[in-house]
């Protein structure tokens, strides 16, 4: 059917979700790095897809994660972990 590729992303959002609130050892860059994993995984399967244009759309996905990832975009933030007892 039309229907299997929605219900495919719908359903790997879910569990994604479901990890992401499980989870309190889960930072927000890895889901982001599990969400890229399975996108670059789903676009280079796709049968009707041309392999420049896979390529090309996997290589912008990749350039995308590591502008935004980037150690200088970032390097004014910490990450601190406070215990109340």
């Amino acid at each position: 059917g039309g229907g299997g590729g929605l219900a495919l992303g719908f359903g790997l959002f879910g569990v994604l979700s479901i990890i992401r609130l499980r989870s309190d050892a889960v930072q927000h860059e890895e889901v982001a790095y599990y969400f890229t994993t399975l996108v670059l995984g789903l676009v280079c399967g796709l049968p009707d897809l041309d392999l420049p244009v896979a390529g090309a759309l996997a290589g912008l996905l990749l350039l995308v994660v590591y502008g935004s990832d980037h150690p200088r975009l970032f390097a004014r933030c910490r990450r601190s972990v406070v215990t109340l007892d």
